[in-house]
């Protein structure tokens, strides 16, 4: 996996002030995927149903499902056509916040220590 940080100076004291972008195989990044943002920006639990695409109804199978499921069933079909993915979270926080993790973890020294943001 790999994150970088990026300040938005326009939301100077707000709590998406510091986004965190972290991007890698979908098997390591998924499973610390709490939340999803659908098309039409709405931010929901990554437990929450979703209407399954038709590209993987191909077997019958439900018509909804989780939105981890869908997601772990379009990597697979990508798998299947000999894809590689990769998956591009994000996280959102005060700089308040982040300083505070930042100070709590060693100033973030090493990579150990940024571990914390992923």
């Amino acid at each position: 996996m790999g994150s970088i940080v990026v300040r938005n100076s326009h939301a100077s004291g707000k709590n998406n002030e510091v986004r965190i972008y972290c991007k890698g195989a979908p098997d390591f990044v998924l499973k610390k995927t709490t939340r999803v943002v659908n098309v039409n920006g709405q931010i929901l639990d990554i437990e929450d149903p979703t209407k399954v695409p038709s590209g993987l109804l191909g077997d019958g199978g439900k018509e909804t499902d989780t939105h981890r499921n869908v997601f772990e069933r379009t990597i697979k079909n990508f798998a299947n056509q000999a894809y590689r993915t990769i998956l591009t979270t994000f996280r959102e926080m005060s700089m308040e916040e982040f300083n505070k993790l930042k100070a709590s973890n060693n100033d973030f020294k090493t990579d150990a220590d940024r571990i914390c943001l992923e």
